[in-house]
């Protein structure tokens, strides 16, 4: 009869989700809360006046019912009487939103946390990996201790608690058994603690984590067991972390068919390219940035060379970024000078202006089915752009109102060209990576009047701050407005010498991070370590990290920036160009040994299915020759010359 009515009250609405619930009554039973012999088991719900309805079962402690409900939210909990009175009735309410056709809420063994999970001694492992706090500073071992504390005895009764081990690389591992585990949680979190003083804590996680405890299953003596015996955490980060196969790994490389011109070449250790692209495709960047000048002095930044320098990469298979400057040169902070052919417009003029010419250059990469993924509406746009009419300088409504005037006009045009699925993402591009006030109040200020999808900063560290201070920038930005973020901008020196006459922009010791020296293995740490925080920057919203003009070369033109180049005085490859294979498993240890014209290579047992590559030659730059590693642990080779250089790289 229950049934029925329930069915004729779901006639009356357009609509009705059928709902199953499921109750598993093993431990309640063992704990003498139920009897199955005369105890009947029901669910009561906001439904039915909170009135039983009863639940059956096959005969395996299993009980299980289905109920027609109208959409919507709803409440329930689960009762036992022994048909004359209430036994036991849940606390706190339960709830679900029934919105389709059929819903199955999730099993749920019927328990008192004070009876039903009896006490037990549990193992509990804890796997840290603490590379994102060391690379932003955060863990130096030699100084602080990782422990754990919660809120058992065995885990410091939230006092100094166990402390982890050193395993390979940054990874730490715990292990220990918790006597006279009762309840269902057990609430812990991860400390940082002074090696000198255990009692200081230098950082400690946020919300206290759980482990929970099941009932579910037994062990042989009728103890519940631990639902999350072992434990993965990536120390210093939150939320998801982005894949490495999904982080944009890019370059700005719009010299480069101007260098080509004047004779530039490109090596790595797989030969000779005719473009720099090439190579960075062999070492999996999937990104190129190309910048846009209205109408250049030379003919290299204007729209047809940038269009057909995207054609070539899009052939390639890069994603493209288009960063329109909205000027006739340079466009920075220290400079926003709008075209020729806008100088001197009123205001009104000047939006329709940059309306009609962003609908252009897009109508252009649009006929040519080269539409870019990513697209700039300014380059570092710090103090406004197009000054005076869009600068924000002296941080007014009436700037800020103005400004956003004119980037809405932009975003008109390309709304004209391009529909919402091939409508590129908007960037807002600032130069301050790490000056998280000043991003902040940009936003904070922008925001309200128009809105960008991703946030893109330029992080030089001898301008915008150290890698702590990125890193701190980038989570906050992460957290505080929940949008993508994109390193755009960044280089770093390989050396501080020079090879043409234009002096360099960075030259002095004084301009290095600590920790990343002006050597090819310096440049190639730095890149890798900012690929990691950006992958694990808080719900997963590190999106890539682009380099500025990486591949510059000195016989081509004269710039100032060859030493924050990728490749040598020659043109020959340096190690960043794997900054990407960084972030995969770490390579087996090899042990190589010499005799005679023979090289013997041992390694450990590889514990993961990962494919790994040695190659060998005799001088840094090749020619390289390649061996795979199998699974068996040696092999024995000649060699024609004596050995120089090795390296390992993981395949997969």
């Amino acid at each position: 009869m229950i049934r029925l009515l329930c069915i004729l009250a779901c006639m009356k609405v357009a609509l009705c989700t059928t709902v199953h619930f499921e109750l598993q009554m093993a431990v309640a039973a063992q704990n003498g809360l139920f009897n199955p012999a005369t105890d009947s088991v029901c669910v009561h719900g906001d439904w039915s006046g909170w009135e039983g309805q009863g639940l059956w079962t096959t005969g395996d402690s299993l009980y299980h019912g289905s109920i027609e409900l109208s959409q919507g939210a709803h409440e329930y909990k689960f009762v036992i009487h022994d048909g004359q009175e209430l036994l036991w009735e849940e606390g706190a309410n339960r709830s679900f939103y029934a919105q389709d056709d059929e819903l199955q809420l999730p099993s749920v063994w019927f328990n008192d946390d004070s009876l039903a999970c009896p006490v037990a001694a549990v193992e509990v492992e804890i796997l840290a990996d603490m590379t994102s706090a060391r690379i932003t500073g955060l863990f130096d071992p030699a100084l602080q201790a990782l422990t754990l504390r919660g809120a058992h005895p065995g885990m410091g009764s939230w006092g100094p608690g166990p402390q982890f081990e050193s395993l390979a690389g940054e990874l730490y591992h715990l292990q220990l058994e918790l006597d006279s585990l009762s309840g269902t949680t057990q609430p812990w979190k991860l400390v940082l603690e002074d090696r000198d003083d255990p009692e200081t804590v230098v950082w400690e996680s946020g919300d206290d984590r759980e482990l929970r405890r099941t009932c579910g299953e037994m062990d042989e003596d009728g103890n519940g067991l631990l639902e999350l015996a072992s434990v993965e955490v990536r120390f210093g980060s939150s939320g998801a972390v982005t894949p490495v196969d999904q982080l944009l790994l890019g370059l700005d490389n719009s010299w480069g068919p101007q260098m080509e011109a004047a004779g530039a070449s490109w090596s790595d250790s797989l030969g000779s390219a005719s473009s720099a692209e090439v190579i960075y495709r062999r070492h999996d960047f999937n990104l190129l940035r190309l910048r846009l000048w209205h109408t250049p002095a030379e003919a290299w930044q204007g729209l047809d060379s940038t269009l057909a320098h995207a054609l070539r990469a899009r052939s390639l298979g890069f994603q493209l970024l288009l960063d329109l400057h909205y000027s006739d040169t340079w466009a920075d902070p220290g400079q926003q000078t709008p075209p020729a052919v806008w100088q001197g417009l009123d205001e009104a003029t000047l939006a329709d202006s940059v309306e009609a010419y962003t609908a252009d250059v897009l109508s252009a990469f649009a006929n040519a089915d080269c539409l870019p993924q990513y697209l700039q509406l300014g380059n570092e746009i710090n103090g406004g752009m197009l000054w005076p009419a869009g600068s924000v300088q002296q941080d007014t409504p009436a700037q800020w109102a103005s400004l956003s005037n004119l980037l809405l006009h932009a975003m008109a045009g390309v709304d004209a060209v391009c529909d919402g699925e091939h409508r590129p993402q908007l960037l807002l591009h600032l130069a301050a990576g790490g000056q998280n006030e000043l991003v902040r109040h940009f936003i904070d200020s922008l925001s309200p009047l128009c809105d960008f999808d991703v946030i893109a900063l330029s992080w030089y560290p001898w301008w915008h701050g150290d890698l702590a201070a990125l890193s701190a920038n980038l989570s906050d930005l992460a957290t505080r407005y929940g949008k993508r973020l994109l390193v755009v901008e960044h280089a770093y020196p390989f050396s501080l010498g020079w090879w043409d006459d234009c002096g360099n922009i960075v030259g002095l010791e004084s301009q290095l991070l600590s920790g990343y020296p002006a050597t090819p293995i310096g440049q190639a740490a730095l890149a890798g370590d900012v690929l990691e925080l950006i992958r694990t920057l808080p719900n997963g919203l590190g999106l890539g990290f682009c380099f500025w003009e990486p591949a510059v070369q000195a016989s081509a033109l004269c710039t100032g920036h060859e030493n924050l180049s990728h490749f040598d005085a020659l043109g020959r490859g340096l190690p960043v160009l794997d900054c990407l294979r960084r972030l995969a498993p770490p390579a087996p240890e090899l042990h190589l040994s010499l005799n005679g014209g023979s090289l013997f290579l041992q390694w450990q047992p590889l514990s993961v299915a990962h494919a790994y590559r040695v190659e060998i030659a005799e001088s840094a730059y090749g020619p390289w020759l390649p061996l795979t590693l199998t699974t068996s642990t040696e092999l024995l080779l000649s060699l024609e010359g004596p050995l120089s250089f090795y390296r390992v790289i993981c395949l997969d």
